[in-house]
């Protein structure tokens, strides 16, 4: 997909038509370049009067690298799930876990949503994986918001927080 080529139609497009693009492209093969794209059109459709913080503060090296490299994947066998959908905007998350003496041994997720909740997720199993769950359970959505490294506007805290939600559904499981 030649993006440059496209940008013009990209612009015409709304926020909700270019965030159900980019779940059918975002494919190695044109994920950077397409990313790169689309954080900008969206970056310039989105409120930005609202926005106190620019889009290199939203969209951090960090949380790109980290959307970047996410290797969503489901587990075959685990001893605990749970899936979270932020209602506010759709995005979902479902993590995959598996917690012996505890202790997460494996934590993995599946995503499809924003770029905020897909590195938000990917930090967060990245984070606990092999760590105890009590460990978890001490973490706060402020402390994990943080941990992220965003500056994005409160509106866009949801997102960061829906893989952070998710684990908190396995939390309150007996685990």
């Amino acid at each position: 997909m030649n993006i440059q080529a496209n940008k013009d139609w990209l612009n015409t497009l709304t926020v909700k038509e270019i965030r159900e693009l980019a779940k059918y492209y975002f494919i190695p093969a044109y994920r950077t370049k397409l990313k790169e794209e689309l954080i900008d059109i969206l970056s310039q459709k989105e409120d930005l009067a609202n926005r106190p913080t620019s889009k290199a503060d939203t969209y951090t090296a960090r949380i790109l690298e980290f959307w970047d490299r996410s290797l969503q994947k489901k587990l075959d066998t685990f001893t605990h799930e749970a899936e979270y959908t932020n209602e506010t905007c759709g995005d979902w998350v479902h993590i995959y876990a598996v917690i012996e003496e505890g202790i997460f041994k494996d934590l993995q997720f599946i995503a499809n949503g924003c770029c905020l909740s897909e590195a938000g997720a990917a930090m967060l199993v990245d984070l606990f994986r092999g760590k105890p769950v009590q460990e978890a359970r001490g973490w706060s959505s402020e402390a994990f918001a943080q941990y992220v490294g965003s500056k994005a506007p409160e509106h866009r805290l949801p997102c960061i927080l829906t893989g952070f939600n998710c684990l908190g559904l396995i939390l309150n499981e007996k685990t």
